[in-house]
């Protein structure tokens, strides 16, 4: 067939390694894969925000601690999570990053924990913390839990691998 200068021969519109159409068991099993990644929850380096945040409630929750909840968000000052354990008060700023947490984090967190009236300050990470953001939470009095404590405390199943 010649028209307009565009040549189709039959089956030309495959692939060029391949001139045959995928059998239905080939369609069927590639679709079960396809819908196995997408029901398989992230692990927490993949998660978003508010993702991670509510995964950190579950978290808290899941190793002992009497209630967690996410803020509104709006107006928290930078307070993700406020818990309580044995009767002490937590409030808890989640970073879910791709790169180690810094000072801010750790410095939101002092002014939320008085802003909330919280016992306890801490910032959750799916990372490490840089020095200077140790050295301000060592003169703030704030929690840092890094990526080991995370780990430590996920049931077995959940585990991610350990950061290159």
């Amino acid at each position: 067939m010649q028209e307009s200068g565009f040549h189709l021969e039959k089956g030309s519109f495959l692939p060029q390694a391949s001139r045959e159409l995928p059998t239905f068991a080939t369609l069927q099993q590639q679709e079960c894969e396809r819908q196995a990644t997408m029901s398989t929850p992230p692990t927490f380096d993949e998660m978003n925000g508010h993702e991670f945040e509510r995964f950190c409630v579950k978290l808290l929750l899941q190793n002992g601690f009497d209630m967690a909840k996410k803020t509104a968000g709006s107006g928290d000052f930078g307070v993700d999570i406020l818990a309580e354990k044995d009767g002490i008060t937590y409030a808890i700023q989640c970073k879910c990053l791709a790169k180690d947490v810094g000072n801010t984090a750790v410095q939101e967190i002092f002014s939320g924990r008085e802003y909330h009236k919280s016992h306890i300050g801490a910032v959750l990470t799916n990372r490490y913390f840089t020095k200077a953001a140790k050295n301000t939470a060592k003169r703030t009095g704030i929690i840092l839990w890094d990526r080991d404590w995370l780990l430590a405390r996920l049931p077995k199943k959940e585990e991610a691998t350990p950061l290159a």
